[in-house]
């Protein structure tokens, strides 16, 4: 209970235009994971829900490989897949329940490569947005729009980034190594909307022309300490 008061808390002063955050935006993510995890153990399914909403998770994501046959260096390798918006196979990518903004991954034929899994996000307005993205130490890159835009040979197990996108609809596709057992992919993305409909009904994305800029996000100072 105190964790889920925390946690509305924090929700409502983010909702609030001026206020300083009641939490850093790693340490907001991580609450949030655990509160999620916390309510579902309880059986507190549409709570837990509304709170991976409110923490950037998608309701899907969109899965397709294995491609090429090296787990790390078919990351750089071009792929149909890569851009998401102009795959033919795009109908048939597997739609992925993200609940706890989390996927397990296998390749389906068991044999080694890659897996593409694609998200489209709607941008309200242009500016950086906060990623975290989590492949249990498993290299990855991410793709925007088609364009490779951040690879990450040798990742912690969380890296949190910061993507500066422009207004609109844009497909955001982690390439993931992949050997022949399983793996995991968590992904969140706060202050965007999610499409969740069939992969063959996805927005119409414009082809980039040059790869998006994402960085890795520095860990942010804890807020000052406020008498209540």
């Amino acid at each position: 209970e105190r964790l889920l008061a925390l946690w509305q808390k924090y929700s409502v002063r983010q909702s609030q235009p001026g206020q300083t955050a009641l939490l850093p935006k790693e340490a907001a993510q991580l609450t949030a994971a655990l509160l999620g995890q916390l309510l579902r153990l309880h059986g507190d399914e549409p709570t837990a829900a509304k709170v991976d909403a409110e923490r950037g998770c998608p309701s899907w994501l969109y899965v397709t490989g294995p491609g090429g046959y090296l787990p790390s260096l078919d990351l750089l390798s071009k792929l149909p897949a890569d851009d998401a918006g102009r795959d033919p196979e795009r109908a048939r990518y597997r739609r992925t329940d993200a609940s706890g903004c989390n996927i397990s991954l296998e390749s389906p034929s068991g044999r080694p490569g890659v897996l593409h899994v694609t998200a489209w996000v709607e941008v309200p307005k242009a500016g950086p947005l906060p990623l975290t993205i989590e492949s249990g130490g498993v290299p990855f890159a991410l793709y925007v729009d088609g364009q490779r835009s951040y690879h990450d040979p040798q990742p912690l197990r969380r890296r949190p980034l910061t993507a500066y996108l422009s207004a609109g609809w844009h497909a955001l596709t982690v390439k993931v190594g992949i050997g022949s057992g399983r793996g995991q992919l968590q992904l969140a993305m706060p202050e965007v909307r999610f499409f969740d409909g069939p992969a063959s009904a996805a927005p119409a994305v414009p082809a980039a022309t040059a790869p998006a800029t994402v960085q890795v996000r520095s860990l942010t100072e804890p807020p000052a300490a406020t008498s209540p």
